[in-house]
């Protein structure tokens, strides 16, 4: 029996992008490959578009809950439908992501280079503000101290987890983009081999000093708490 994968996609006023996601996403998908989009309350035309795509699975949020609890509710929907999956490809929904880099991790963890995939961009004052280089930076580092693994882009949400990370045997309680980090270190302590694609850096506008503020926060609870 063929390994089989599920592309998880969380998405939040994606219509300027998802169309394209998913049209680049099935020119290298098969049978073995299942797409999961976890529509996040969006008030645009993100649910229309993703129903045009016939073999995509589509779950809604009523209403906006971030992305962290889309991408839990997601992993839950994932454990009752696949529960014989080998692993999960996270991807965003903004095209920040080359969807066509998807084989690249696929064909690492099949070669058994790692079984928490991540990407790794490009940091560079040409292409990313310079308070995200910063934190990025920071945050990598105090993770790689913590699990005594090199992690290179803590931030990158474009990741492949093998299903063993995302049990019901995990419990996940951070949300928004705090589950990210509370993945990689839950997945760290019991065993992750993390290994890094290179991705190009992709960044559509600046983040807010307020939203900065509330995630690096929100880093400094997860990393003490676990």
């Amino acid at each position: 029996m063929k390994e089989q994968y599920v592309i998880l996609i969380p998405a939040y006023n994606a219509e300027a992008h998802i169309d394209d996601l998913l049209n680049r996403i099935s020119k290298f998908t098969d049978e073995r490959i299942v797409i999961i989009v976890i529509d996040d309350g969006s008030f645009d035309n993100t649910v229309e578009i993703v129903k045009l795509h016939k073999t995509v699975n589509l779950l809604k949020h009523e209403y906006n809950k971030g992305k962290g609890d889309a991408l839990k509710y997601g992993i839950k929907i994932i454990l009752e439908r696949y529960p014989r999956s080998t692993a999960v490809i996270f991807i965003d929904s903004d095209l920040q992501h080359e969807p066509e880099k998807i084989p690249q991790f696929i064909n690492a963890y099949e070669q058994g280079r790692g079984d928490f995939i991540v990407g790794r961009r490009e940091i560079s004052l040409r292409k990313m503000p310079f308070a995200r280089i910063i934190s990025n930076l920071l945050t990598s580092c105090m993770l790689s101290l913590k699990l005594k693994q090199k992690i290179y882009d803590s931030q990158c949400g474009y990741r492949l987890v093998s299903l063993f990370y995302l049990q019901n045997d995990v419990t996940f309680q951070m949300g928004n983009y705090a589950f990210e980090t509370e993945l990689l270190i839950k997945a760290g302590k019991k065993g992750a081999k993390f290994f890094h694609i290179d991705i190009p850096t992709i960044y559509h506008g600046s983040q807010s000093y307020i939203h900065g503020l509330r995630d690096t926060l929100a880093f400094i609870k997860t990393f003490l708490r676990y």
